[in-house]
């Protein structure tokens, strides 16, 4: 559905900035006075029509402050001046200008007292029912507005702007159909065609918000608005989502043969199509899209594994449902997936779908699913995926939620406040070092280092003492000169003693300056392994290397061996877990599969798990059939709550994001460990 933002097309900010315009055509208001002084001379001796001119003078050269000054004296000088209702209109106007709102409300009510016979009255008005609104007074701002109404002729624009500012208002106070009675009412009065498409604007932000009997209450009514299909539409979504099938239908063939033209159509024909497939999907088979060849097929094969011993297809039978699995391979081409996706569900008709990994594929196949209301359980890393929330579900962790839980273990248990990064300069790493510098300054903690190196590099050489500030010799070449001299004259002592010195010549080393306790290096397990022994080498020590998901590996041990020690990372699957659901898991894999599962093989259990308990339970074990649909699936898995997997405990917040707690992973003495 196309979300209808809310444009106050006549803005009540806008009010404001221009309120000045009806008294002073020379710019807005400037709190720097005009280097020309202008005073009401001797005002006790001027009729009042020359004291209000130089009160104009004041104005006009935005000396607002003297004019408030002066205007005050003009009040108690002439009590029956025939300027009076403008001068209170003015001050209302400029203090309504500077925030001072209840100040503005005083004047601008004693300019409206004058009545309908004062030029300003519409004007004192309608600034005054802004300044009550202002001043969180609504029912004051009604009243006003409905003496604008009773002498509209007088300010047409005034009175097209209180009738936005009175639906406004009737919105905060959550009476949305009179809200939309105002805007319809103006709609129908105006000629101004620029106008009317901005009343229509803001008509469907409303209708956008009406709950299902909001719009019953209106249905049949504006057809001379252009709003009649909108309700209708909006009407027939509230059945979609409430499980009355038949209502929907019936709204939206009501707007297709109504309104054959409605910008609404194609999503009214998007909503029949779901309709229909409700009907004929097969609750007891759920479709898979993975890249099986191809570039990526390990990581696809791996995943299949999982989702496998999932849903009972090997292992154990976990649900009283056989559940059937429809897998299609992807490829990794999103146009693959697509058409995987097509097949999935006009075919076999299954009432969910498991995957893809790849972000390009999982763009293709979450817009898919969300046009035809299949729950989608995606398993890719990739930020802002549409229809998260709604009908897709993100069973992986993200690149964002590993760093939240990596920085909150550093700077909260170990009480690491200074970090250094250094990162691949590929997208992977740049992403990660971007959210790593964003966490760390947000939880109060400072960067203090930052290198870069090519991806496929293994020498790290420079890019280390550029981090500790030993590369730049010149940057420190008094101290640079101060080692060079003390090793010379060790070796003159040498000589002087009577001993040689060694024949290698001793080379002259700064000592590194260490100015942070973290260092993160978003990159593999390898890499890792091979920066981790240039510390020592360098002689930096207290410094504790964080890595990603992507250091959860032996070789990380075996490579990295006493100088990976203490690094600390984080991951979604621990491979020897001490819950008894992530402990089952790891012994069934190993005996169904014979290899160790990782949290690929995780993620892929879990999601299988979740649909075919969601399944279960909506089919009493497979008794139900017929009271499950792709619909009652999607409000299962939201339903759910927290569900326990390989991967420790699982729900789903109102965005669709899962929500679980990232296992801290740490080595000692060459072993990887579970540090929280």
């Amino acid at each position: 559905m196309r979300i209808i933002k809310t444009i106050l097309s006549i803005s009540l900010i806008c009010s404001i900035s221009i309120l000045f315009l009806s008294c002073a055509k020379q710019g807005p208001m400037r709190s720097v006075k005009s280097q020309k002084k202008t005073t009401i001379k001797n005002s006790t001796n001027l009729t009042g029509s020359s004291a209000y001119e130089q009160l104009q003078v004041l104005h006009n050269s935005r000396e607002y402050e003297k004019y408030l000054q002066e205007s005050s004296g003009f009040i108690t000088a002439y009590p029956n001046s025939g300027y009076l209702d403008r001068v209170y209109n003015q001050r209302g106007l400029l203090l309504l200008g500077m925030k001072r709102y209840q100040e503005a409300s005083e004047e601008l009510k004693k300019a409206s007292d004058f009545g309908p016979s004062s030029s300003v009255y519409v004007s004192s008005n309608y600034y005054y029912a802004l300044s009550e609104y202002k001043n969180n007074n609504p029912d004051s701002s009604i009243n006003a507005i409905k003496e604008i109404e009773e002498n509209k002729t007088q300010d047409n624009d005034l009175y097209v702007k209180s009738q936005i500012l009175k639906s406004n208002i009737q919105m905060e106070k959550g009476d949305r159909k009179a809200a939309l009675k105002s805007l319809a009412d103006l709609y129908r009065e105006t000629n101004d065609l620029e106008l009317k498409s901005k009343i229509k604007l803001n008509s469907l932000s409303i209708i956008d918000k009406m709950d299902l009997s909001e719009l019953k209450s209106v249905e049949g009514e504006y057809t001379d608005t252009g709003l009649a299909d909108a309700i209708i539409f909006k009407l027939g979504e509230k059945y979609f989502e409430s499980d009355s099938a038949g209502a929907a239908r019936e709204r939206f063939n009501d707007l297709l043969s109504t309104f054959p033209e409605s910008e609404y159509r194609s999503q009214a024909e998007n909503y029949l199509a779901r309709l229909e497939g409700l009907d004929k999907a097969d609750p007891f088979t759920i479709g898979v899209v993975l890249p099986l060849t191809g570039k990526n097929s390990a990581y696809g094969l791996k995943t299949l594994s999982g989702i496998q011993l999932g849903v009972g297809v090997f292992g154990p039978q976990r649900t009283k449902s056989i559940i059937k699995l429809s897998v299609m391979d992807s490829q990794s081409d999103p146009g693959v997936a697509k058409m995987a996706v097509d097949k999935l569900l006009n075919e076999d008709k299954v009432s969910a779908i498991i995957g893809p990994l790849g972000g390009d594929e999982t763009e293709v196949v979450s817009k898919q699913c969300t046009l035809a209301g299949v729950p989608n359980i995606t398993l890719s890393n990739k930020d802002n995926i549409e229809g998260l929330g709604k009908y897709v579900f993100r069973m992986s962790m993200t690149n964002k939620s590993q760093i939240s839980r990596l920085v909150d273990y550093a700077m909260n248990d170990i009480g690491i406040k200074r970090f250094g990064i250094l990162y691949p300069n590929d997208n992977y790493g740049q992403e990660l070092s971007k959210y790593f510098w964003e966490e760390v300054l947000r939880r109060g903690g400072e960067i203090r280092a930052v290198e870069y190196y090519e991806p496929g590099k293994s020498d790290f050489r420079d890019e280390v003492m550029k981090l500790f500030d030993i590369y730049y010799v010149g940057a420190r070449l008094p101290e640079y000169k101060e080692i060079e001299k003390a090793i010379e004259e060790e070796e003159a002592q040498l000589i002087a003693e009577g001993k040689k010195p060694s024949k290698r010549k001793k080379e002259v080393s700064l000592p590194p300056i260490i100015d942070f306790e973290g260092l993160f290096i978003p990159d593999d397990a390898r890499v890792g392994s091979q920066i981790a022994p240039y510390l020592p080498y360098y002689d930096v020590k207290d410094v504790t290397l964080l890595g990603t998901n992507t250091w959860n590996s032996q070789r990380l041990v075996a490579r990295g061996g006493e100088h990976i020690d203490g690094a600390i990372f984080v991951d979604g699957f621990y491979s020897n877990p001490s819950f008894k659901e992530g402990n089952s898991f790891y012994h069934e894999f190993k005996t169904a599969f014979n290899s160790s599962p990782g949290i690929l093989e995780a993620q892929g259990y879990d999601a299988g798990r979740l649909i075919a308990k969601a399944i279960d339970e909506l089919t009493d074990g497979g008794k139900k059939k017929e009271q499950v649909n792709r619909e009652s699936v999607r409000k299962e898995l939201l339903s759910i709550g927290s569900f326990t997997g390989a991967t420790g405990k699982i729900s789903f917040d109102k965005n669709g994001e899962v929500q679980k707690e990232l296992f801290v992973l740490g080595v000692d003495k060459g072993k990887i460990i579970l540090k929280e």
